[in-house]
């Protein structure tokens, strides 16, 4: 497409920003939901390696050499991690999966607030590091299987644009909030299950996306209840879209095509002919 003579390029690319976002507020709202879920879950996720290095040296009293060890065990939690998502994501749904993961977060998060309150306790913090690394990795590909299901199809470039500017808009504010918590004297293992507040709030509005298979039939701009064609339940199996008068259509995409492939949930892209 050209620019209008009477426009230009940076303007233009403004202007599809604020329609596209006007769509996804007005006719998406499962989309509009996620993308707000994931502002402040990404924001708390991305902060806990910062505020955690913090509460590791200056309130637990470790070494680097052991702060290396524990983020050692976070990078090697990673691995099961990402298959107990990918496990869960096949037999129930990817959304399910995501919220389970954010209650463990609370879970985690609030337990090593209490549980690792000095020096004398920081032995316990290769079990937090464990569990915070099994939950990362469960997250990230969960957050972008979700995405790339739900979102409409021909404005790929610009939506992935969206979903990366959601996981970086609000990372400053829980940092910040542990600093003020911190200075204002209250104990340094407050600041750290403050981030559940951004936790509880992501999983809030994740619950308000709704059904998954409605989600995903909303970005194609199909209504399950519309008479004519039908949406089989998410399986672990496969998913089809069954057309009036046509037989379904099922289009093989390997994950390596896609912008965001770590997880092997989204190899199946369903796609609905155009006529």
């Amino acid at each position: 497409s050209k620019v209008p003579k009477d426009s230009t390029l940076l303007r233009c690319g403004f202007e599809k920003i604020i329609n596209t976002a006007k769509m996804i507020g007005e006719g998406l709202p499962s989309l509009r939901w996620f993308m707000i879920s994931v502002i402040f879950t990404e924001s708390a996720t991305s902060a806990l390696v910062a505020i955690a290095t913090t509460y590791m040296s200056q309130y637990l009293e470790m070494s680097s050499g052991e702060i290396g060890g524990i983020f050692l065990v976070v990078l090697l939690a990673g691995i099961p991690g990402s298959k107990i998502g990918e496990r869960i994501g096949l037999e129930v749904d990817p959304i399910t999966s995501a919220k389970l993961c954010l209650l463990m977060f609370l879970l985690t998060t609030g337990a090593a607030g209490m549980v690792l309150s000095g020096p004398e306790r920081k032995h316990f913090t290769i079990i937090f590091a464990f569990l915070w690394g099994l939950e990362l990795n469960w997250l990230t590909p969960m957050h972008s299987t979700i995405y790339i299901t739900i979102m409409p199809r021909g404005q790929e470039s610009e939506l992935m644009g969206m979903y990366l500017f959601c996981g970086q808009v609000l990372v400053w504010l829980p940092p910040l909030l542990f600093t003020l918590l911190n200075e204002m004297g209250f104990p340094m293992s407050l600041g750290l299950i403050s981030l559940n507040l951004f936790f509880c709030t992501g999983l809030f509005f994740l619950y308000l996306v709704g059904d998954y298979n409605q989600a995903r039939a909303n970005a194609m701009g199909i209504d399950n209840e519309e008479e004519g064609f039908e949406i089989t339940p998410y399986s672990q199996d496969t998913t089809m879209i069954m057309l009036p008068m046509a037989p379904p259509l099922l289009v093989e995409t390997s994950a390596s095509s896609l912008s965001m492939n770590s997880s092997p949930l989204i190899r199946k892209i369903i796609t609905v002919p155009s006529f």
